[in-house]
Formats: structure tokens, sequence, C-alpha cells
């Protein structure tokens, strides 16, 4: 699905600040793939851009951060707040590709939170997420899902006050904002007509930002987006850490937002080649 989002105008945003950064640091850029895979050479130096992943990050962090559900039970296992992802995987030997067994728990688990989110396991940007209250469109829904992905991801659904999204390079914050969604929508996701609005620091010091940087570190991640999620109650919890850092969507908003995601990844960019 990422690989589709290199024709859109967002990703066209991402693309062009790269090449400017490139040109700034006399770095030859060559691109394949419609230009999701940039080609970087500085001197006897090459590096490779994947979409929005830099390199910075092992190989084994990228893909924790890749599973939904493993990234739930690493940041549990280290007492850090989270919110939940079951995992599910489908049994192509069974009505509608769900077991017996799973059946049964997805059918608890909606008893047990009245309202789940189901999603692909290793899905992104809002995509195929569904929202259900009832046991019929339950079962109907984790089929479909499993019509397009071998795992799902279950979690509870929260009434969700604000959710923020932050980025982070060495531990360090870099941008904060939280996401307004769209009216009639339950979803905060900028590809989805969310809107981006810069957070204080006032605002995310106390609880939200020493929560991203206990969690990046836990994972070993250097460059990270990390989502966290703020209930009325006030708790806060992650709901999901990128480990590719896609900042298209909030650098087409605006240009001072472009001006923002342009100087993080300039120093990313900088420090492949360092």
């Amino acid at each position: 699905m990422l690989k589709l989002m290199a024709t859109s105008d967002s990703y066209r945003t991402y693309s062009g600040i790269i090449k400017e950064i490139c040109d700034e640091l006399n770095i030859e850029c060559e691109t394949f793939a419609d230009e999701w895979v940039f080609k970087l050479t500085k001197g006897n130096m090459t590096r490779i851009i994947l979409g929005y992943r830099f390199g910075l990050n092992d190989e084994v962090s990228s893909l924790l951060c890749n599973d939904k559900s493993v990234t739930f039970n690493i940041l549990k296992s280290y007492d850090i707040p989270v919110v939940p992802h079951f995992f599910f995987q489908a049994d192509y030997g069974c009505e509608g590709r769900i077991s017996e067994d799973d059946r049964k728990w997805l059918l608890n688990l909606l008893s047990d939170y009245r309202k789940l989110v189901l999603k692909p396991n290793d899905g992104n940007g809002g995509k195929n997420v569904f929202l259900v209250d009832e046991p019929s469109s339950l079962l109907e829904t984790a089929s479909r899902i499993f019509g397009l992905t071998e795992y799902m991801a279950v979690s509870p659904y929260y009434d969700i006050q604000r959710e923020y999204r932050l980025i982070l390079l060495n531990g360090e914050l870099r941008i904060a904002y939280h996401k307004q969604r769209m009216s009639g929508e339950w979803r905060h996701n900028l590809g989805l007509g969310a809107k981006a609005c810069l957070s204080g620091m006032s605002e995310i010091e106390k609880d939200v930002l020493p929560l991203a940087k206990e969690a990046t570190e836990k994972l070993g991640l250097k460059f990270a987006s990390v989502d966290i999620i703020r209930c009325p109650d006030k708790r806060c919890g992650i709901m999901e850490i990128n480990s590719g850092v896609m900042m298209a969507f909030f650098a087409a908003e605006s240009s001072e937002y472009r001006s923002m995601a342009k100087a993080v990844y300039k120093d990313v960019i900088e420090e492949m080649f360092a």
C-alpha cells in the first residue's frame, strides 16, 4: 500500500524535499520505482532511502514496529502504557477464514470492550481499519480483512480526547502535533482528512513526551514517529510506533510544516553520511 502512495500529491511533496536536500548537500540523487527508492551518492559513499525508511534503525527494531501486536507485547513487557493489539491469523480451512477458537475469542473481546477496532496487523494510514460493535459485523469484518491479509490486529475502541504524533531523532523531540479529525470521522489520520495542529511543550512534557522517549529507547529506535492517545480521564497510551517516518501529509499542509519536515529529513540524511 505504501508503494501506491508514491504517485500521490503529498508524496511528491516529500520526494521534492529529498531532492532539495540532496542539492543543498551536494549529494547525487537517483530515483527508481516512481521515486519510491532514492539512491544517494556523495564521494565514494552510497546510501539508499526506501520510501520513508532511511536506514538509521536496525533491522530488528524496524520489523518490530511493522508488527502492531508484537509492538504491543514488547512495550507491555516494559510496563509502558500501550493500546492492546491482539493478534489473529487467517485459517484458510474455516468459514470466513476464522477458526472456531478465534470466533469465540473475538466475541469475548467484543463482550468485554463493547467496541473493537479491526485492522491489518502491518497496516498504516488508517486504511482498512474498521470500528465494530455488533457480533454479526464483527465476524463479517474479520473475514473481510482476512481477504486482504493473513494477519489481523484487534484493539479496544477508546474515546480519544486527543491523538498526538511525535517525531524523535536520536532521542530528541523534533516535531510534535495533535491530529484534528474531520467532522463525522472517528479516525485520526492526516491521509483521511485530519489536520495537524502543533503541540506546545507545556502540553506534552509531563506525560506524552516521556512516554515516547521511553518507548523508542526500549525498541532501540534512532528515528521514529510515535502516536500517543490521551483519553478523557487524562490517561495516555501508545497507539503505534513507526520506524518509517512519513511526514508527507504534514509537509503538504503549509509552508511552515514543509520547512519543519525538511529540517528533520536534512539532519537525517546528514547522519546517513556521517
